[in-house]
């Protein structure tokens, strides 16, 4: 029998997992995961699905742009990273975080300990409820408050991975301490399935560590 962690306070959330649908003449064996999604019926969910399958087409869409601050700041050609999310991989992720009635400051009840994300980038829509936290290149935590009509855009490891840590990703958590719970939307973005993950070549030089890699605080664990 497997004993818990007892080192460790569980995160407080409950997740759906959700992918995008595969594409015309899209092969399943070069799609990892894709078109698998089980989606819960009407009568348990009543409008979840038609509203949520045109949301994740929406995200897809919005993968790295040509003109993107990335391929301008590191000297690639304009379709590179384009043509490397041309067939993406992708996670669509429909968090749920209970009130926890917790405080940031001691022994925190995380919704979501600090972590970073694993994939080239991740685009998050949060309710008005608030609640997550970045911590910015000095090592402080600081509050990335919802804007309406807006999205927070997190760097992931990978592409800290090819740039060099010229981007690094973002470390971030997530604590609920209103009254209601909170909710919240994020797309994993990841390269199509074969695509070769090593330096780019407009990125080669010595690694520089920042206060915002992926190392985690004192007594708190990754996810």
């Amino acid at each position: 029998m497997r004993r818990a962690n007892t080192d460790v306070v569980p995160d407080q959330r409950e997740r759906f997992f959700l992918s995008r649908e595969l594409e015309p003449g899209e092969s399943p064996e070069r799609a990892f995961r894709l078109g698998m999604s089980q989606w819960p019926s009407e009568d348990v969910a009543p409008g979840f699905e038609a509203f949520l399958r045109p949301q994740i087409k929406k995200r897809v869409a919005a993968r790295p742009s040509p003109r993107s601050r990335v391929l301008v700041e590191s000297g690639l050609p304009e379709a590179y990273l384009r043509d490397l999310h041309s067939h993406p991989g992708c996670i669509f992720a429909y968090n749920y975080y209970p009130p926890t009635g917790g405080s940031a400051r001691d022994a925190p009840q995380w919704g979501f300990a600090p972590h970073s994300d694993y994939g080239s980038f991740t685009i998050l829509l949060q309710d008005d409820v608030g609640g997550l936290q970045a911590r910015n290149a000095a090592g402080d935590w600081i509050d990335v408050p919802p804007i309406p009509g807006t999205f927070v855009v997190n760097v992931g490891d990978l592409l800290a991975r090819w740039t060099n840590d010229i981007y690094v990703s973002t470390l971030h958590r997530a604590i609920n301490l209103r009254s209601g719970a909170r909710v919240s939307i994020a797309f994993f973005l990841y390269p199509n399935n074969r695509a070769e993950i090593r330096c780019l070549e407009t990125c080669i030089r010595p690694i520089i560590r920042r206060a915002t890699s992926r190392s985690c605080p004192e007594n708190t664990s990754m996810r």
